[in-house]
């Protein structure tokens, strides 16, 4: 049995790449948001909308793709653990159903 206890690579990979999406469209929306406040309510200038928007897009993307991808790999690693575990009783109660049989 392999004594390796991380997710295979091509599950974290794909793990990345939603947490990546997500964030892209957590910080794409929270983007419009700030523009749409900044212009409707605080009155800012154009170049002002725009500056908001830029900074708050990127950094809440960055933010919100850390945080899904913290869970994300949280997720795949408890699913992986409790993989494992049912292969080890699956194992363990295979060699009993052996050895009674013997």
């Amino acid at each position: 049995m392999s004594t390796n206890n991380s997710p295979p690579p091509e599950a974290i990979a794909r793990a990345e790449t939603e947490a990546w999406k997500e964030g892209l469209f957590a910080g794409l929306t929270s983007g419009l948001a700030s523009g749409m406040i900044g212009a409707k309510f605080m009155k800012f200038g154009r170049y002002q909308i725009i500056m908001s928007t830029l900074v708050t897009s990127v950094l809440s993307g960055y933010y919100f793709t850390q945080a899904f991808k913290e869970t994300n790999m949280k997720q795949l690693q408890a699913e992986f653990e409790k993989q494992q575990a049912e292969k080890l009783r699956d194992l363990k109660k295979a060699g009993e159903l052996s050895t009674v049989s013997m």
